[in-house]
């Protein structure tokens, strides 16, 4: 098995109510520029989060920190 290094970039986004991510800024870039936009510009488009809630059980929009690695490509 071939070990592939791994490049990371951290975001911060906002979780709406509906679960979507809004807001998505670079907060500790990957050094790729391209990838760094890639990463806000999927997680906007298709990632779905379960909103935080409230004491009364209700959701409210939050801001999130994410980690995100991406492994170097295929053979």
């Amino acid at each position: 098995m071939v070990t592939r290094p791994a490049v990371s970039v951290t975001v911060t986004f906002t979780v709406q109510v509906n679960g979507r991510a809004t807001g998505c800024r670079i907060s500790r870039s990957s050094g790729i520029p391209e990838l760094d936009e890639l990463t806000c510009r999927l997680i906007e488009k298709r990632f779905r989060f379960r909103p935080s809630l409230n004491r009364f059980g209700r959701p409210f929009p939050d801001e999130v920190d994410w980690d995100h690695d991406w492994i170097a490509g295929r053979d």
